[in-house]
């Protein structure tokens, strides 16, 4: 996981948070590669969020070392690892750099080789004169056992509630962001030692403004589900096979609807290429058009093809490694909902007064008449001597207060 965010950004070994017995493994690696020394290929693994390719990143940024990495469309076969990763592996990079290879969630990419993939990253291993970083969630899954004698395996934890906690605090003070003992509680519990969901938390903290308790404490509150948003969102956008993005969205207990105004509101943020933008959104409206269908229908065999669209769709888009540059944003559609609660709900107030003399629904009376009533009541208060003998006269005729009057006005 890169922290990659506007609010943190990790540039050395130094900026990793939690895990130090990892990160001493990773020190010493990088001492003794520099002496000459022969080393196996490092395997970082641990669960998601602990700072795995954050810490390839920056082991790369403090050697001084050129990072090669695949794209995830180029995890497809041995021809496609040997042809872009030998040449890399056997030389050194345009400026006479040491070139580090990385390859990233190695386990989510394995159902991607082809029969030869395997020994090909095993030749691979053999001819190499570089260092190589695999990184992992489940070092132990039977897909990857050809790596376990070819590397030298780094675990990492999940980071422990104090230096979560002096994290985010930390975090907060040097961005100017105001977060009380409970909103920082709340974000270390729920994020279970995951950084990234931390950070992403504070983010929405960020940009809550005077929505703070309505829109904060509802996104923290996700993390109470089975799998928080954020991290649906880093299995959907990152993943590279049709079984993980299925499985981020099987694990999340997030409305379905909620769901794909998550996925909407971030591909921006996650995907650059116009391509891979255009794929994935296509993929989205498809989904998004059987839900509808299963909805109006009552038919809810859709769902398994809304399903696959959401999740499978929009994380096989992407021909470019999704960025990490942005945070992910909470749905505007929601936050444009929350901020004019109050006012919607003064026009259906008003609305229900009104199905007496106009008979219509009240959607209808909001939507088509109100705004014309809005106009008639304003023209009327420009040319009345006396405001009080409209609010009177509406009074008497339909029954709206002054309250009602002063909503309808109300721009």
């Amino acid at each position: 996981m890169a922290y990659k965010f506007e609010l943190y950004r990790v540039e050395g070994l130094s900026d990793i948070v939690g895990n130090p017995a990892a990160v001493a493994a990773v020190k010493a690696y990088a001492r003794d590669i520099g002496r000459g020394i022969k080393r196996k290929p490092l395997m970082l693994f641990g669960p998601s969020g602990t700072g795995k390719t954050s810490t390839a990143y920056a082991l790369a940024r403090d050697a001084g070392w050129n990072l090669v990495e695949l794209n995830a469309g180029d995890y497809r076969d041995s021809a496609s690892i040997l042809t872009k990763l030998m040449p890399a592996a056997m030389s050194r990079s345009l400026f006479g750099k040491m070139n580090m290879i990385l390859m990233d969630e190695v386990d989510e990419l394995a159902v991607r080789f082809d029969n030869g993939a395997s020994r090909a990253i095993s030749d691979l291993i053999d001819a190499a004169k570089c260092p190589i970083v695999f990184t992992a969630n489940d070092f132990w899954d039977r897909k990857i056992s050809f790596l376990r004698t070819k590397v030298e395996p780094v675990a990492f934890k999940r980071v422990d509630s104090f230096s979560s906690s002096s994290f985010i605090e930390k975090v907060a003070k040097a961005n100017s962001i105001k977060v009380d003992a409970n909103a920082v509680k709340a974000i270390i519990s729920r994020s279970n030692g995951d950084m990234r969901s931390a950070l992403n938390d504070l983010a929405v903290i960020e940009g809550a403004g005077d929505m703070y308790d309505e829109i904060v404490y509802n996104a923290l509150g996700m993390r109470d589900r089975k799998s928080d948003i954020f991290a649906v969102l880093d299995k959907v956008f990152y993943s590279n096979t049709i079984s993980a993005a299925l499985r981020a969205i099987a694990d999340s207990d997030v409305e379905v609807d909620m769901l794909i105004k998550w996925i909407d509101e971030n591909v921006p943020r996650r995907y650059k290429d116009n391509h891979d933008l255009y794929e994935a959104f296509t993929n989205l409206a498809l989904a998004s058009v059987y839900y509808t269908r299963a909805f109006r229908s009552q038919h809810y065999g859709y769902w398994r093809y809304m399903n696959v669209m959401m999740s499978a769709g929009v994380a096989l888009s992407k021909t470019q490694y999704p960025s990490n540059a942005e945070r992910y944003s909470f749905p505007k559609t929601i936050s444009s909902l929350s901020a004019t609660k109050e006012s919607r709900g003064s026009d259906k107030g008003v609305a229900l007064k009104l199905k007496r003399v106009i008979h219509a629904s009240t959607r209808d009376i909001v939507s088509m008449y109100l705004p014309l009533i809005r106009e008639i009541i304003g023209s009327a208060m420009k040319l009345a001597e006396d405001k009080k003998d409209v609010y009177e006269a509406l009074e008497s005729s339909y029954g709206l207060d002054k309250k009602d009057i002063d909503a309808i006005l109300k721009p």
